[in-house]
C-alpha cells in the first residue's frame, strides 16, 4: 500500500507492541574440523602476537553485522552500536589456516559517556573485549583492545538519543545524593526539565526553543487560562499545560464556554528512557532478564503462565471495515475539510522526515573536514532524503477527493478478493496465565480461564484453525539458565487442531471493552467527538475460556518437547491432560488472587529508595516494600543474552522461537545457579525480590507517583492508531483507558503481550500490553482503579473507579463477573466466584464505598 494510503487508514489496526530496539544479530560459526597444518604452539604464538589494534587489522577483516543480516564497515558503524550488540562485530582472519583453527568473538564493548554525550561516538572509538579460542585444544585467551576508525557524530547514540552514563546524567555523585533526598515532586521536576528540552529539540529540528503549541497541536488557550490550568494541575499532581502538550497528552480547551478535551490525534509521541531506572545496572541491557527464574515467586508464576499461539484464516474484516469507513468519510468532506486533511498529512510527513534529516545533518556536521569523500556521500544522502520528502509531499497535495477514494477502493477490492480466496493464514502469539476454573465435584476441572490481552484474544474467531500452548514443567530448577522454548526439555508444547467439532472449545468470554457507561465522545471537542462518535473505551485485557473436554473431541493434538514429539499423553482423558497442561493448578493450592488496594492511594508500598546504603536499616526498608514480579514470553529475536558459538543452534532459529523473560537485572543472567557447598554470588535476600515501578517521564501522568498513569490522558493510543476490535460482526475503534503502571526492567519484544504483574503473595495487579524499547519500559493495565478526582482540571472527566474482575465500580457496566453471569447465570461456579456471580457475592475487599449497579 502506498504511503498516502497508509496515512489514510484513519481507523486502522493498532500495532500494540512497539518492538524493542535492542535486537542482536549474532554471527554463525561454521562447524568444520581444525586445520591440522598448524601446531598448538603456532596457533598460540599467533594469538599472542595480536597485542594491538594495528596487528589485529593486519591479520583480520572487521565488520559489523546489522539486525537485517547485512554487513557494514567500521567507518559506517557507531561505537554505541557495538556497545549495544558486541557479538555483531565480526572479526574474520584473512588467512584460511588461522580462520579454521581460531574462533574469535567479541563478548563485550564499552563506550565513554558524560552527562549529555557519548564521548566515544564523537571520537569514533570503542573498547572491546575479544575472546580467541584455539579450537585444537579448546582453550581461549581474552584481550581488551581499543578499536578506532568507527563512525563519528556529535555525541548522540545510533538511535539519535542522548543515552548517557546514568550517574553522569544527574551531574555526578553529589547531585545524585541530592536527588535521592528529594521528594517525588522535586525528583519529577529535575527529570522533567531535561526531558522537555529533548522534546523541544525533536519538534524544532534540534534548535531547542519553545514550541508554538497552538500551531503544532491546535491548542488555543489564553495566557490566563493556561495559568489557571497550571495552578490546578500542581494541586492535583499533573504536569503543566505546555509540557503536557509536548508529551502528546489529552488536554482541555474551551468550546462554547465549556471545558472539552482535545486528544493529540496522531501517532504516539516518541519516548526516551529514565536514567533513574538503570542506576547501578547495565543501562543498555535494562529491558529485563531472559530465561532465568531467580526465586520461588517467579517459579510459581512460570508454572501458571503459558506461551500461546493462535493460527487463523485471515478474513481482513478490520481492514475492510476501515477502508469502507474511509471511503464514506472522504466522500462527506467539503473542500475546506479536504484541504485541512491534506495539510495535516503534510505536517505528519514533515515531522517524520525532520527527525531523519536532523539525524543525518548531525552526522554530517561531525565528519572531519579531511574526509571529503565521506562527507560528500552523506550530503548526497541528505539531498536524496529531502527530495523524497518533497516528492511524497507533492503526491499528497496533488490528490483530489476522487483519487483518494479510488486508492481506498482499489485496496478494498484486493482485500475482498483475498478474503474470498481464503488462502492466507496468520498467527497471533502472546502470553496468558491461569486466572480461574470451573468447579466440579471431582476437583478435576477441564474448563479453565486464562488472562491475557484483548489484542491477543482477538485472534479467536470462527476462522481459528490451530491453538498451541507451551508450558514450563514443575520440575524446572530455580537459577538454571534455560534455552529457547523449543530447544529446552523443561518446556512442552501442546498443539490442538480446531475444526467444526471443537470450534466452541476456545472462546474469548470477556474483552474489557465499554466497561463504564461513558464513551470518548462524551468528553471530546465537537470535531473529534463527531469523528469518534462510534468509538469506545477499553483496557487491553481479555479472558479466554478453554474447555479441554470439548477441545479433545477430535483427538487431534500433538505434544512436543526439545523439538521431539512425545507420545506419553496420547491416551490420557481430558481431566488428566488438563491437570498436566495446567501443572496441577486445581490441586496445588497456590491460587492466584487479585490485589484489592491500589498504589494510587497507597504509593508508599512501592516507593523505593534511589540509593541503598549497606546498613541493615536500609535493607530492611527495601525488603518491607512491595516489589512487583512480571513474567512473559517475548519472541527470541530480541534475546540479546544468546551467546555466539555457545548458542549457535538457537541463534539460527531465534526468529521463530520464544524466551522466558522477567523484570529483573541483567547481572543475574547465568550467575545465580548455586554449586554444592557454595553460598552463591548473590544473597537469598536479594534474589527473593522482584522489582519496582519505572521513573520514565513520557508516559507518567501523576507527577508524584512514578510508574503510574491515566491512559486516556497520557496514552490514549499505542503506536500510530487506535485499537480496533471486531465483535459479533461489528468493527469498532477503542481509546486506551484506565489506570496503568510502567514496570522497571521490563520492555521485551512482541509476544510478551499478556504478561501478568503480581506481588509476592501471588496477587494479580495488572496485565502488560505494550513495550517501548526506546523508553525501556512499557504499559500494563491495572485490574482495579480507585478513581481519581482532578477537581475540574479536565472538565467533566475524572479517572473512574472500576474493577475489571468483580465489576464493583460506580457506573461500571462490564467485567469478568458480568461475562460469566451473562453466559451461565447460576448454572456454574468458579474458583474466584464460589458463591455465584451476583453483586452480593462480591468479596467485601473488592466492594467500593458506593455502588450503583
Amino acid at each position: 500500500m502506498k504511503l498516502l494510503n497508509k496515512l489514510l487508514m484513519l481507523t486502522g489496526v493498532s500495532s500494540v507492541v512497539v518492538p524493542s530496539l535492542l535486537v542482536v544479530s549474532c554471527n554463525k560459526v561454521v562447524d568444520s574440523s581444525p586445520n591440522s597444518e598448524l601446531t598448538n604452539e603456532q596457533i598460540n604464538d599467533f594469538i599472542n602476537s595480536i597485542n594491538s589494534e594495528q596487528k589485529l587489522k593486519e591479520v583480520a577483516d572487521i565488520s559489523f553485522q546489522t539486525k537485517f543480516g547485512s554487513e557494514k564497515t567500521l567507518s559506517n558503524t557507531l561505537p554505541s552500536e557495538v556497545e549495544e550488540s558486541p557479538s555483531s562485530l565480526k572479526i574474520t582472519f584473512k588467512e584460511t589456516k588461522y580462520k579454521e583453527n581460531i574462533s574469535v568473538s567479541v563478548n563485550n564493548a564499552n563506550t565513554e559517556k558524560n552527562t549529555s554525550t557519548n564521548i566515544s561516538n564523537t571520537k569514533g572509538e570503542v573498547t572491546i573485549f575479544i575472546e580467541f579460542l584455539n579450537r585444537k585444544e579448546n582453550k581461549s585467551q581474552n584481550k581488551k583492545m581499543l578499536l578506532t576508525g568507527l563512525m563519528k557524530n556529535s555525541g548522540f547514540d545510533h538511535n539519535n538519543r542522548q543515552e548517557t552514563d546514568p550517574t553522569a546524567s544527574f551531574g555526578g555523585r553529589e547531585e545524585l545524593k541530592k536527588y535521592d533526598k528529594a521528594d517525588q515532586k522535586q525528583r519529577f521536576n529535575i527529570d522533567n526539565e531535561k526531558y522537555i528540552k529533548i522534546l523541544e529539540s525533536m519538534y524544532t529540528q534540534g534548535l531547542s526553543k519553545n514550541v508554538d503549541i497552538k500551531k503544532e497541536f491546535g491548542l488555543d488557550l489564553t495566557e490566563e487560562q493556561i495559568k489557571e490550568f497550571n495552578k490546578l494541575a500542581e494541586e492535583v499532581s499533573f504536569d503543566n499545560y505546555y509540557n503536557s502538550a509536548l508529551k502528546g497528552f489529552t488536554l482541555p480547551v474551551f468550546e462554547d464556554n465549556k471545558k472539552k478535551l482535545k486528544i493529540n490525534d496522531r501517532a504516539e509521541v516518541n519516548k526516551g528512557p529514565s536514567f533513574t531506572d538503570s542506576l547501578g545496572s547495565d543501562h543498555v541491557k535494562s529491558h529485563g532478564l531472559a530465561r532465568t527464574l531467580i526465586n520461588q515467586t517467579y517459579k510459581t508464576m512460570a508454572e501458571q503462565t503459558f506461551q500461546v499461539k493462535f493460527t487463523y484464516k485471515k478474513d481482513f474484516s478490520v481492514e475492510i471495515a476501515n477502508l469502507k469507513k474511509n471511503i464514506e468519510t472522504i466522500g462527506s468532506w467539503d473542500e475546506n475539510k479536504f484541504k485541512e486533511f491534506k495539510d495535516g498529512e503534510v505536517r505528519k510527513l514533515e515531522l517524520q522526515y525532520n527527525f531523519e534529516i536532523q539525524k543525518l545533518q548531525q552526522e554530517i556536521n561531525s565528519i572531519d573536514s579531511k574526509e571529503k569523500a565521506r562527507k560528500a556521500e552523506k550530503q548526497k544522502e541528505l539531498q536524496d532524503l529531502k527530495n523524497k520528502f518533497e516528492k511524497e509531499k507533492n503526491e499528497i497535495l496533488a490528490h483530489t477527493k476522487i483519487s483518494l477514494i479510488k486508492l481506498q477502493q482499489d485496496e478494498l477490492d484486493k482485500l475482498i478478493k483475498k478474503r474470498d480466496e481464503g488462502k492466507e493464514f496468520a498467527n497471533e502469539s502472546g502470553t496468558m496465565w491461569i486466572m480461574d476454573y470451573q468447579l466440579d465435584n471431582t476437583n478435576s476441572p477441564t474448563t479453565f480461564y486464562f488472562g491475557t490481552n484483548s489484542h491477543v484474544a482477538k485472534a479467536i474467531t470462527d476462522n481459528l484453525t490451530r491453538v498451541s500452548i507451551t508450558r514450563i514443567k514443575e520440575s524446572v530448577q530455580i537459577g538454571q539458565t534455560l534455552k529457547l522454548n523449543s530447544f529446552d526439555p523443561n518446556f512442552e508444547t501442546f498443539t490442538f487442531e480446531i475444526n467444526d467439532q471443537n470450534r466452541n472449545s476456545v472462546s474469548a468470554i470477556f474483552h474489557a471493552t465499554d466497561f463504564i457507561d461513558k464513551k470518548p465522545a462524551d468528553y471530546l471537542v465537537k470535531q473529534q467527538a463527531e469523528k469518534y462518535k462510534d468509538a469506545g473505551f477499553f483496557a487491553d485485557f481479555a479472558v479466554i475460556e478453554f474447555d479441554f473436554n470439548s477441545l479433545l473431541n477430535n483427538s487431534n493434538f500433538t505434544a512436543v518437547s526439545a523439538r521431539k514429539e512425545i507420545d506419553q499423553y496420547k491416551s490420557l482423558d481430558a481431566k488428566k491432560l488438563s491437570a498436566i497442561i495446567t501443572n496441577n493448578y486445581a490441586t496445588k493450592g497456590n491460587y492466584v488472587k487479585f490485589k484489592s488496594d491500589s498504589y494510587l492511594t497507597d504509593y508508599e508500598k512501592v516507593d523505593r529508595p534511589i540509593l541503598i546504603k549497606k546498613d541493615r536499616n536500609d535493607k530492611e526498608k527495601l525488603n518491607n516494600l512491595e516489589s512487583i514480579y512480571v513474567l512473559g514470553y517475548p519472541t527470541s529475536e530480541s534475546d540479546y543474552y544468546l551467546r555466539q558459538h555457545l548458542d549457535d543452534d538457537q541463534i539460527s532459529e531465534k526468529k521463530n522461537d520464544f524466551s522466558l523473560w522477567i523484570n529483573s537485572d541483567s547481572k543475574y543472567f547465568d550467575s545465580v545457579s548455586k554449586q554444592e557447598g557454595s553460598s552463591g554470588r548473590y544473597s537469598d535476600e536479594e534474589l527473593a525480590r522482584g522489582n519496582f515501578l519505572s521513573y520514565q517521564i513520557g508516559y507518567r501522568s501523576f507527577t508524584n507517583k512514578p510508574g503510574l498513569t491515566d491512559a486516556f490522558l497520557a496514552s490514549h493510543r499505542v503506536g500510530n492508531e487506535l485499537y480496533t476490535l471486531t465483535l459479533d460482526g461489528k468493527t469498532k475503534q477503542y481509546f486506551n483507558f484506565g489506570l496503568e503502571l510502567m514496570p522497571r526492567f521490563y520492555s521485551p519484544a512482541g509476544g510478551a503481550s499478556g504478561s501478568s504483574v503480581r506481588n509476592k503473595d501471588n496477587e494479580l495487579i495488572a496485565v502488560y500490553h505494550a513495550s517501548n524499547g526506546s523508553a525501556k519500559t512499557g504499559l500494563a493495565t491495572m485490574f482495579r482503579s480507585p478513581g481519581y478526582n482532578y477537581k475540574g482540571l479536565f472538565g467533566e472527566y475524572n479517572l473512574p473507579e472500576y474493577d475489571l474482575i468483580y465489576g464493583s465500580g460506580q457506573n461500571q457496566i462490564n467485567s469478568y463477573r458480568h461475562a460469566l453471569k451473562n453466559k451461565y447465570s447460576d448454572k456454574i461456579k468458579t474458583k474466584l466466584f464460589e458463591n455465584g456471580f451476583s453483586i452480593n457475592d462480591i468479596p467485601d475487599d473488592f466492594k467500593f464505598d458506593k455502588k450503583t449497579n
